[in-house]
């Protein structure tokens, strides 16, 4: 068995806004908690201030510009299950009217994709957006949205604890049962994140379960699984 952690908008916490980035590093989980895509970020600490003045206690994750901050506490548990995997850039936090809250806090970016999303090709589960003039192709999997269930291949995530689930999941965030157990006993503000997913006992097979999104997949992992090319892709 394993969780989605979904990103909930509706925080009792302020949003922050970064207002230094002086390595230039690029933001990519705005949509999710993580990204499908491998992150690169600069040393130098970006610095990001509250939106609104708030002075209680932050929780264990926090949005900074649509991405995902998270404690030292975190880090801690993610190092202690998968060590020197993930990727965590420094960050310091401000309250609104610019004092310092500390340096213990990550941006955060889970760098394990795993294939696991079981669509059974049903054409339900997937949904075409738009083309525009470039050919770009905007071909959604529906299962990680809100309202449905989440069924996942069990083999391919055996002994995983955090991941991505490739061009199905896009930036969501899967864990293990043993991640979440600890994030429940040990963390702060992170209950309201998980939606529970459906093991299903058989392998991942691309050709069974991409669907529409084939063509897209089999070339991001031509690649690496380090770029997508947005212009693949069937309408069905």
């Amino acid at each position: 068995m394993a969780w989605l952690m979904e990103k909930n908008w509706h925080f009792f916490e302020p949003n922050f806004e970064i207002t230094e980035n002086p390595d230039n590093t690029k933001l990519i989980n705005a949509t999710g908690i993580s990204s499908f895509l491998p992150w690169r970020f600069g040393g130098k600490p970006i610095v990001a201030r509250q939106s609104k003045a708030h002075k209680g206690k932050l929780s264990d994750m926090i949005l900074v510009d649509g991405s995902v901050a998270v404690h030292q506490r975190f880090r801690d548990l993610v190092e202690e299950l998968e060590p020197g995997i993930h990727a965590f850039a420094p960050i310091i936090l401000e309250r609104k009217n610019g004092d310092r809250i500390g340096e213990d806090y990550f941006l955060f970016s889970a760098q394990q994709d795993i294939d696991c999303l079981i669509t059974d090709n049903n054409p339900e589960n997937f949904e075409f957006l738009w083309e525009n003039d470039t050919g770009v192709k905007q071909i959604l999997c529906k299962l990680t949205q809100p309202g449905h269930e989440v069924p996942i291949s069990k083999p391919p995530i055996a002994g995983k604890h955090l991941w991505t689930a490739g061009l199905l999941g896009l930036n969501q965030m899967f864990v293990s049962v043993e991640f979440a157990d600890a994030a429940r006993e040990n963390l702060r503000g992170l209950r309201r994140f998980e939606r529970r997913c459906t093991a299903i006992d058989r392998p991942w097979i691309a050709e069974e379960q991409m669907g529409p999104l084939l063509s897209r997949h089999n070339a991001y992992v031509t690649s690496g699984r380090s770029e997508v090319n947005y212009t693949l892709g069937e309408i069905w």
